[in-house]
C-alpha cells in the first residue's frame, strides 16, 4: 500500500469509525437494522426479500462480538455483494466469504446460511481485531488480516504489499462511509 494511500485510509478510519463507534450506543438495533436494509437493497436489489434478515443478522452477531455492526456490512458488502450463494475461485463461501477450513474452526456447519455465516464471519473479524488491537492501525490491520491471513499481516508488520489487499483495504473505508451514510437516511 503506498504511503499516500495508506494513510488516507488511516485518516478515513480515524475520522469514520471512532466518532460512528461512539455513536453506536446512541442508536438503537432497530435504526441499525433499517439503515444496513437500505445499504444492502441499494448494493444488490436482487436481494431485497432477505434484506432484512440478514441486516438483523449482522447486527446480532455484531452485538455478540463486539464487532462494529457499520464495519462488518462493509466487509460483507466488499466479500459478497450480499449474495448467500457467493463462492469465490479460490473456494470461499457465502456472505462473508469464508474458507471451509475457517468455517468449521468457527463453529459454521452450514456456510450458505445466512445466519451462520454472518455469525462466524463476525466472529472471525472480531478475532482480528483484538489480534491487532493495541498496535498502530489495529482496524486496517485487522482487515487486510480478514483479506489476506492473520500471518501475512504479522509476518510483513501491517498490511501486506499485496495489490489485491491494498485495493480491499481501501475499498472497505469507501464502503464504510457509504453504510454510515445509509444510517443518516
Amino acid at each position: 500500500m503506498s504511503k499516500v494511500r495508506y494513510l488516507a485510509v488511516l485518516i478515513l478510519f480515524c475520522i469514520a469509525v471512532v466518532p460512528i463507534s461512539a455513536e453506536a450506543g446512541k442508536r438503537s438495533n432497530e435504526n441499525y437494522v433499517n439503515g444496513i436494509s437500505r445499504y444492502i437493497i441499494s448494493i444488490n436489489g436482487n436481494v431485497a426479500g432477505s434484506a432484512r434478515y440478514i441486516a438483523t443478522c449482522i447486527v446480532d452477531s455484531c452485538g455478540n462480538n463486539d464487532v462494529d455492526p457499520v464495519l462488518m456490512t462493509a466487509v460483507i458488502s466488499q466479500e459478497s455483494a450480499f449474495r448467500p450463494d457467493a463462492v469465490s475461485p479460490a473456494g470461499a463461501i457465502g456472505l462473508g466469504q469464508l474458507m471451509p477450513g475457517t468455517a468449521k474452526m468457527l463453529g459454521v456447519d452450514d456456510p450458505y446460511d445466512i445466519a451462520q455465516n454472518v455469525e462466524g464471519s463476525t466472529k472471525y473479524l472480531g478475532q482480528m481485531l483484538r489480534k491487532f488491537s493495541g498496535q498502530s492501525t489495529p482496524i486496517v490491520r485487522a482487515l487486510a488480516a480478514y483479506n489476506a491471513g492473520p500471518g501475512a499481516v504479522t509476518s510483513y508488520n501491517g498490511v501486506p504489499p499485496y495489490r489485491e489487499t491494498d485495493k480491499y483495504v481501501w475499498s472497505i473505508g469507501d464502503k464504510y462511509v457509504e453504510v454510515s451514510a445509509a444510517l443518516e437516511e
